[in-house]
């Protein structure tokens, strides 16, 4: 079993990738800067969610 704190570390990193790669798709489609982070903090946080709970 991994360790919370391993598990933290681990959603840290891949909410931070989630978050660049939203980011950048969401400007892609033409969302404002503003739209585009606000669409990117909610796909990482369902992201962190996810590993914290170990669905990923």
């Amino acid at each position: 079993m991994i360790s919370l704190t391993k598990r933290k570390e681990a959603a840290r990193k891949a909410a931070k990738i989630a978050h660049a790669k939203e980011y950048g798709d969401c400007i892609a489609e033409g969302l404002s800067e503003d739209d585009a982070n606000e669409c990117a903090q909610v796909a990482a946080s369902l992201v962190y969610d996810r590993v914290i709970d170990g669905d990923e």
